[in-house]
């Protein structure tokens, strides 16, 4: 029917007074989040660089979700000979802050991070795993 918004149909921008643009769909969706990021707003999952913007998306993805966990744009995987654990964003952004709960990051190969909407700690979680992502532009 005209008029009704697409599930998944982005939400207006969040207030960028504060460092930067951000969104949040509606709900989880089978698109890639890092795919519908760059689609819709030329943009990406969200990279946290202070505390002070951790807790900002974390309140704010609290009030918008009933989902214990957003994606954001971080991703560890084991790199060189040594196969060490690297933490890595998704915008190619120094990785200069972290806020890992107690146990992560996992050290499998490859997992995406999520930022748990509670606590505001991030864990490492199956890329594969459907959960609601916060994009920034």
């Amino acid at each position: 029917e005209q008029g009704e918004e697409e599930p998944g149909e982005p939400e207006p921008p969040w207030d960028g007074a504060w460092g930067g643009c951000w969104w949040m769909p509606h709900v989880p969706l089978t698109l890639s989040p890092q795919r519908l990021c760059a689609r819709c707003y030329h943009g990406h999952l969200a990279s946290i660089h202070n505390y002070a913007t951790n807790q900002r998306l974390r309140c704010t993805a609290r009030a918008r979700t009933n989902r214990g966990q957003v994606w954001i744009g971080g991703y560890t995987s084991r790199v060189g000979p040594h196969r060490c654990l690297r933490s890595h964003w998704i915008d190619h952004s120094l990785w200069n802050y972290s806020n890992w709960a107690s146990g992560n990051p996992s050290h499998a190969s490859q997992m995406c991070v999520a930022l748990c909407t509670t606590g505001g700690r991030w864990r490492s979680v199956n890329c594969q795993a459907r959960l609601p992502f916060i994009c920034a532009y």
